[in-house]
């Protein structure tokens, strides 16, 4: 018979009470199986608006990142079948615009794909996946803080002792493995992006957090464009595209000073020969090569790379 795991709180414990030796045979269901998002809004009657697509589409990129990271190291791109396996699976009711993403396609997905571990460990890594996902607004970032405020605002002290209870254990959790750290910034990326586009919603809940309007446009007023990190680093990347259709070169790049894949762009003219054959060897043999690169972080995207130098290549005479 399978373990079934419904709530947080039993994938906690069950997190705790096994060590991955043995394999266990896990059912997902309730909160774990399914992530609920639930919008209300004159727009949302079981609609999804253009904004609100571009979210999910967001989301879902997240999690393709996520799973690239846990299959590949960054070092390679997804084939069709695993993104097939990593694919979100929605649902859409109507009322208002409730939303379900199924997390046990997500967890099955890790089991199916991921051939360096032992059936336990498997398991306890899908468990943990999709536990942080599940309370993506718990334990990340402000989110988790205005959750944590509210539950205090309202009296109830077993709530905020549990509350806190959750929120320490997840932490620990997502620290424990980058690869559920880069789930974790996923869910919490992707529900970001979900929320600061459903234009005029007017409370958004997600699993077991609910977002007013005040505590939404708090939300919209901490959008990655106010808060970017700009970037400058020199370090070996992987080429994974190189193109100049139109205007500048574009290639889209990955390496460990920069987490995850980004686009870069450079002029031509501003390298010699053998720099741009360099590139072009780079992509062909699958191999890695030193950039100096300038971009912007938003939260846990790149933007605006551009490439300011190719090292230790240089032009033949």
């Amino acid at each position: 018979m399978p373990v079934i795991v419904s709530t947080i709180e039993e994938a906690l414990d069950f997190l705790e009470k096994n060590t991955g030796q043995e394999s266990v045979k896990i059912q997902l269901s309730g909160e774990l199986k399914t992530l609920k998002i639930e919008i209300e809004g004159p727009l949302f009657k079981g609609a999804i608006t253009g904004e609100l697509a571009r979210g999910l589409a967001e989301f879902q990129d997240e999690i393709y990142r996520a799973a690239r990271f846990s299959l590949l190291g960054d070092n390679g791109r997804l084939t069709t079948s695993q993104k097939e396996a990593f694919e979100l699976s929605i649902e859409v009711k109507e009322g208002c615009t409730l939303i379900n993403i199924d997390l046990g396609k997500l967890a099955e997905g890790l089991t199916s794909t991921l051939q360096t571990m032992t059936p336990g460990e498997l398991t306890l890594l899908a468990v943990a996946v999709a536990t942080v996902l599940a309370a993506a607004w718990v334990g990340k970032g402000w989110l988790a803080e205005h959750y944590k405020a509210n539950t205090e605002l309202s009296n109830n002290q077993e709530e905020t002792k549990r509350l806190t209870v959750v929120t320490t254990a997840i932490e620990k959790i997502v620290n424990s493995d980058r690869r559920i750290s880069r789930f974790a910034d996923a869910g919490s990326n992707g529900i970001r992006e979900i929320a600061s586009r459903a234009t005029d919603a007017t409370s958004i809940k997600v699993g077991r957090a609910e977002l007013d309007e005040d505590a939404l446009l708090n939300l919209k007023r901490r959008a990655p464009r106010s808060n970017s990190e700009a970037l400058h680093e020199v370090g070996l990347f992987r080429v994974f595209r190189l193109d100049a259709k139109d205007g500048p070169f574009k290639m889209t790049i990955a390496g460990t000073v920069i987490d995850g894949e980004f686009d870069v762009e450079f002029e031509r003219s501003d390298f010699n020969q053998a720099q741009i054959q360099a590139l072009t060897n780079a992509l062909t043999d699958r191999t890695e090569i030193e950039l100096e690169v300038k971009a912007f972080r938003l939260h846990e995207k790149i933007r605006g790379g551009i490439l300011i130098d190719i090292k230790n290549q240089h032009e033949e005479s």
